[in-house]
């Protein structure tokens, strides 16, 4: 048996087949390059706005952080002032108590004096009065 040759027409056929058949493979490869590259432009889309995110993040973070150490700074001020306050307040008070303390010994002190002084003047007016009625009696008799 011999091989017969393929004839012209069914060489270019084949041929045909086959230029057909890789065209069909080549626009299978281009349909899936395009939608890779699709998926690639996505992709890096989707990265910048989760680097832009980040950036954005990062940045209202250190706002914060600066916002808080101010506000903590602030009240650590006025936490200090209020300590001072109550310092002094304290020493005012402790001041004021030992001038009441003292105003009280005066003003106790006066006011056994103007007591016994009051019993004296009574007493003198009562001796005064025994002996006054005494001389009137004297005198009358």
């Amino acid at each position: 048996m011999r091989a017969i040759p393929p004839t012209r027409q069914e060489d270019v056929e084949l041929r045909l087949k086959e230029a057909k058949k890789q065209l069909n493979e080549l626009n299978l490869l281009k349909k899936e390059k395009e939608r890779t590259s699709n998926e690639v432009k996505q992709l890096k889309s989707k990265i910048d706005e989760l680097k832009k995110s980040i950036c954005k993040v990062s940045k209202e973070l250190q706002k914060e952080k600066t916002q808080f150490r101010k506000i903590t700074a602030e009240q650590q001020r006025q936490y200090k002032c209020l300590e001072n306050r109550d310092r002094l307040l304290k020493t005012q008070m402790e001041k004021q108590a030992v001038q009441h303390a003292r105003e009280t010994a005066v003003l106790r002190r006066r006011v056994e004096t103007c007591t016994a002084e009051g019993k004296r003047l009574k007493d003198i007016l009562e001796n005064k009065k025994k002996h006054g009625i005494n001389r009137v009696n004297r005198v009358n008799k």
